[in-house]
């Protein structure tokens, strides 16, 4: 869960400060976290 917080911080930081390559490391440290989240609770 904390990654995605911090994920989603890096994000938002980044599209406002509009650095691609912060950008595109926040997008992941968003999407693996969820997409493990998602399979977890999938899979149940």
């Amino acid at each position: 869960v904390m990654l995605i917080i911090t994920g989603a911080a890096i994000w938002g930081w980044s599209a406002a400060y509009h650095i691609v390559g912060v950008d595109e490391l926040g997008r992941i440290l968003v999407y693996i976290p969820l997409g493990n989240l998602f399979g977890m609770s999938l899979q149940r």
